[in-house]
């Protein structure tokens, strides 16, 4: 295990994340350049910094996957010409 932390608030929720190749050498890279030991407590350390920034602009929202299916449409009658 890792070193135990040194805060008052025990860990007692656990997330999984899907992570990107290119965003995993991107946290990588950030935790070697802190000397953060270990990408659990870089991940922590990161979110607590996104958290403290202030929102710009709402979020847009999120695009839909698929497209709801169309109803389908009953054809007209069709109606006896005139003689």
């Amino acid at each position: 295990m890792g070193r135990p932390r040194k805060t008052a608030d025990p860990l007692t929720h656990r997330l999984q994340v899907l992570v990107t190749d290119a965003e995993l050498a991107a946290i990588d890279d950030w935790m070697f350049s802190r000397r953060v030991i270990g990408r659990s407590e870089a991940l922590r350390q990161l979110v607590a910094r996104g958290l403290t920034v202030p929102d710009e602009a709402p979020a847009p929202p999120p695009k839909k996957r698929h497209a709801p299916a169309a109803e389908p449409t009953k054809p007209a009658p069709k109606r006896k010409a005139k003689a």
